[in-house]
């Protein structure tokens, strides 16, 4: 089985194969893509069942649970299939400052508009973080097992340039997002106004922590995970985060959703493979 079933005849594109949310997101947009470009009008059906299931519950087992994220795509689509760059999903490991977004952003657009729920979400990680995007540079540092995928620079390499893009824009304050409490504890001891979303680490939980100040670093084999809640604020902060002044990232797919739906190259850092691009 491929990553996608392409159904000329009923219009209908099955993804069948990602890993966890935003490698969804990256196989749906590489597929629409394709399929655009071979057929020069969108699928009239795009079947997501066997997708995010990370992030099911047990009664959704068999069903696609797009609409849950994303808000359902309508009205008008038009875009020259001739001018159409190519898309794939592995893209989170190329130079994203070098991406044709004036070929991807009517896609993302269409398609990854927030749903009602995420739009509730971001309205309340607005209120809770005083959120107003100029006034952020947005740091987001992921380490865990991605280091198994590519190269994971040190939380002291992102410091570092964090300090300079915070020196080039000294009114600008620092939020950070981490599955890494060394990092987050190394940016509050560095930076003096720095806000971190903490929501994304905590609701890597499949139950409540058994103690307080127990953190995803202690968890036993089994015990974290991903779930609803955790895509659900994955998906609030990063469309939240994505329209800060300037962006700081590694390589992968949420550093990759978060250029995508940024939609520009503008102040945007990304390290890639150890080094600065």
């Amino acid at each position: 089985m491929g990553y996608f079933r392409a159904d000329k005849q009923n219009k209908k594109l099955t993804i069948c194969l990602g890993g966890g949310f935003f490698s969804w997101c990256s196989v749906k947009l590489d597929n629409i893509i394709y399929y655009y470009k071979l057929y020069k009008e969108l699928p009239e059906i795009i079947d997501c069942t066997l997708g995010f299931s990370h992030y099911k519950k047990g009664d959704d087992k068999n069903k696609d649970i797009t609409n849950i994220f994303f808000e359902e795509p309508s009205g008008p689509f038009n875009f020259d299939y001739q001018n159409l760059k190519s898309f794939h999903f592995n893209h989170q490991y190329l130079v994203y400052k070098d991406f044709p977004f004036d070929s991807y952003s009517p896609f993302v657009d269409y398609y990854y508009k927030p749903s009602n729920k995420v739009k509730e979400l971001m309205n309340d990680l607005t209120v809770k973080y005083n959120f107003d995007s100029d006034k952020f540079i947005c740091v987001y540092y992921r380490s865990g097992d991605k280091k198994s995928e590519t190269p994971i620079d040190t939380p002291e390499s992102f410091i570092k340039k964090t300090k300079e893009v915070l020196s080039e824009n000294p009114s600008k304050k620092v939020i950070v997002m981490s599955d890494n409490t060394s990092f987050e504890k190394l940016a509050r001891e560095t930076f003096e106004d720095i806000v971190i979303i903490t929501e994304i680490r905590e609701t890597m939980y499949k139950q409540p922590p058994p103690k307080p100040g127990f953190t995803e670093l202690d968890a036993p084999q089994g015990h974290k995970g991903r779930n609803q809640e955790h895509g659900l604020y994955m998906v609030a902060s990063v469309m939240l985060l994505c329209k800060c002044h300037s962006i700081i990232i590694g390589s992968g797919n949420v550093s990759l959703w978060l250029a995508l739906l940024r939609g520009n190259n503008t102040n945007l850092h990304q390290n890639l493979r150890k080094k600065w691009v």
